[in-house]
């Protein structure tokens, strides 16, 4: 529908009430009536344009609200991306402080593997130090051991000497009469007696000159019963082969112990002597002569070292 402005209308009205004068009745009544409809019109118009306005009005307000909004989310987004911006710029911060870190860690862990093999050389050199202090302090100690050890056959060389002194002054008459001679050989006193004092040959039963000079013998040999003497017995190269002796090892055998019973007779301590023979395989001299010969024929009391000392381990 087409609304009429205002003025229009009213001109309208005149104009039709200035026409009433001109016109007859009948058509005057219909213009009436349309302008009555055209005044009806007029204010359904303008109600219509009123609630248009009003209608109007109020989209212009939900318009000015939602501007309003959209201006709130527009400066709400403009400080979305500014705090985004600001997290990303700190985020790239920490991405470089994170690479450097990293970086840093990295040479740190390079550091730590060179320290780490550092210290297993150290470490290394410790255990080879340890080892070596180990090997100092057991060398050491054998050598202190061995020390003592020295200082021990020392103490039992200058005890054998001492041995020797006085029984050389105690045997004096014997050594004198040609019935002993007393020596030291490899480290042992030996008191070698010539078998002819003592025994007949082929015998092994000693003679009175014999079992006199060797009861002498014991009484001195008693007096140190710390002391372990062997008797040793040895023949020329000469054969002997009888019922009771079938060979010179049989005869320097029982000659020794011969010797041995009587040291015992005469106070020697039994546990203290031994007997060996030799036969003709240890000789003093060669058997080429009566002389040589009668050196090889002997008995001789060896003071036993003591072995507990002299032994190395």
């Amino acid at each position: 529908m087409t609304t009429l402005p205002t003025h229009k209308v009213l001109c309208a009205a005149a104009i039709i009430t200035l026409a009433a004068a001109c016109v007859p009745k009948s058509k005057h009544e219909e213009t009436l009536n349309e302008l009555a409809g055209v005044s009806q019109e007029y204010e359904t118009t303008a109600s219509t344009l009123a609630e248009a306005n009003e209608r109007i009005a109020n989209l212009e307000a939900v318009g000015a609200e939602r501007n309003h909004r959209l201006d709130i989310c527009e400066a709400s987004i403009r400080n979305t991306i500014r705090d985004t911006e600001e997290r990303q710029r700190l985020l790239d911060e920490a991405r470089a402080e994170l690479i450097e870190v990293a970086t840093q860690l990295e040479l740190s862990n390079s550091e730590l593997n060179d320290a780490n093999r550092a210290l297993g050389v150290e470490r290394s050199a410790r255990v080879n130090t340890e080892e070596q202090l180990a090997a100092g302090q057991s060398e050491r100690a054998a050598l202190m051991e061995r020390i003592e050890r020295l200082n021990q056959i020392e103490a039992e060389a200058r005890e054998q000497n001492r041995i020797y002194q006085d029984m050389l002054g105690r045997f004096q008459a014997l050594i004198d009469a040609g019935q002993l001679s007393i020596s030291i050989e490899n480290g042992r006193m030996v008191l070698n007696l010539p078998q002819d004092i003592l025994f007949d040959p082929g015998s092994a039963r000693v003679g009175d000159e014999g079992r006199s000079a060797l009861s002498s013998i014991a009484r001195v040999l008693a007096e140190f019963p710390d002391r372990r003497f062997q008797v040793e017995g040895h023949t020329d190269n000469v054969p002997i082969s009888t019922s009771r002796f079938p060979s010179n090892w049989h005869l320097s055998a029982a000659r020794a112990l011969s010797v041995v019973e009587i040291l015992q007779e005469n106070g020697c301590y039994p546990g203290n002597l031994s007997g060996a023979g030799y036969g003709e395989f240890r000789p003093r001299a060669g058997n080429d002569t009566r002389e040589e010969r009668a050196l090889n024929r002997r008995i001789e009391i060896v003071m036993v070292p003591n072995l507990d000392i002299i032994t190395t381990p």
